[in-house]
């Protein structure tokens, strides 16, 4: 029984493939990595702008405007000996109050001297639905300073009288057009004018801080006189915007393009090498026969019993390869006998007369005699 030897090539290939797989399995994910960390950098670079806008606010300012009134009462029961209160802490009955004085008081403040100047006049009038008279008007009047911080106080806005604006005011209207007015209101606006000259720049505000005193007649609640907007508060800055250029986010942008560009073109090259050097998966030993035999399927014959040893008085000559045994069977017109025998051992015989041609595989033996590729003779 003759079984073909083993090539002495075929192992050294095996190491080499498997050692060129390992190489670019890691190459592979040396560079996977690399492009991750590229494509991070890329987005930040990308991300982060070249020019830079920054605000800064060399000066604030705040003002804050108060009105301050206080109702003078009558001679009453519901509040005993107290004779005056102050509006905006509740509702006052306007049949025991004789008259309101106001006073006003702005407040203004900035983070930084300035030549400041202030101008305000004060407005009083009355009003209803659809009506509107002007009972006051104090002419415009002049601050200027170079303080951080300024204020001026109005204490001579005309008082309030009450039997006045009802009788003389209120009455006519309704005389004059029948509209019966269950509730009025008495507006004092406070028009300033604010210009500010800093280091910073110049503010120029305007401001019209408006308070109201409502006078309601209700029967469940009797004719009360309450307040609205007595405080006003507003705030302000003066800023700068600067752009600063960041050059080195050009190269940066440029550094990460180049990088992601080869980390991406490194994948790839790996990722062809890996395909091109893994081992191929080792196909089914019963798929390896078939293979083999494959090209003389039309003269081989599945033998119905194994072929038991040879018989006395017969010759018994050792085939080379599978093609030689197809040659002799072709020669002597005689099928290829096959037979298998468990676990993984082939025979294939020619049978002629007392002559018999065989050749024994075993599945390590087919797999050793497998053609080899022309890439695997390179390698």
């Amino acid at each position: 029984m003759f079984i073909s030897p083993i090539q002495n090539k075929k192992p050294h290939r095996t190491v080499s493939k498997i050692t060129k797989n390992k190489f670019a399995t890691i190459s592979l994910t040396i560079f996977i990595l690399l492009s991750v960390v590229s494509i991070a950098f890329l987005y930040y670079a990308h991300a982060t702008p070249v020019e830079k806008t920054l605000v800064t606010t060399p000066y604030t300012y705040s003002y804050h405007d108060t009105y301050n009134c206080v109702a003078t009462l009558k001679p009453n029961t519901i509040y005993g000996n107290i004779t005056s209160l102050i509006l905006g802490e509740g509702s006052i009955y306007r049949r025991i109050t004789d008259h309101v004085d106001i006073n006003f008081t702005h407040t203004f403040q900035g983070s930084l001297p300035a030549n400041l100047t202030i101008r305000y006049s004060v407005d009083e009038y009355v009003g209803g639905l659809t009506w509107t008279n002007q009972i006051a008007l104090l002419p415009e009047r002049v601050i200027q300073t170079t303080e951080n911080t300024t204020s001026f106080h109005i204490d001579d806005i005309p008082r309030i009288d009450l039997t006045y604006i009802e009788k003389q005011i209120v009455d006519t209207i309704i005389a004059e057009t029948g509209i019966m007015a269950t509730q009025y209101s008495l507006n004092i606006t406070t028009r300033i004018s604010i210009q500010a000259e800093t280091t910073a720049g110049t503010i120029n505000e305007y401001a019209t801080p408006t308070m109201s005193i409502l006078f309601k007649t209700s029967s469940t609640e009797g004719d009360t006189i309450t307040t609205s907007n007595l405080e006003n508060t507003k705030t302000g800055e003066i800023t700068e915007t600067q752009t600063i250029y960041q050059p080195w986010m050009v190269y940066q942008r440029t550094e990460s393009d180049i990088l992601t560009i080869a980390s991406i073109a490194g994948i790839a090259a790996s990722a062809w090498f890996y395909v091109k050097t893994r081992p191929p998966a080792p196909p089914r030993p019963g798929k390896l026969v078939e293979e083999t035999i494959a090209p003389f399927e039309e003269i081989v014959v599945e033998a119905s019993e194994k072929l038991g040893a040879e018989q006395p008085h017969t010759t018994t000559i050792n085939a080379k390869t599978l093609e030689d045994l197809a040659k002799i069977a072709d020669t002597l017109n005689k099928p290829i006998l096959h037979t298998y025998n468990p676990p993984e051992t082939h025979i294939f015989r020619v049978i002629d007369g007392s002559i018999t041609y065989e050749i024994t595989m075993t599945i390590p033996n087919v797999e050793e005699r497998k053609p080899t590729t022309e890439e695997d003779e390179e390698e």
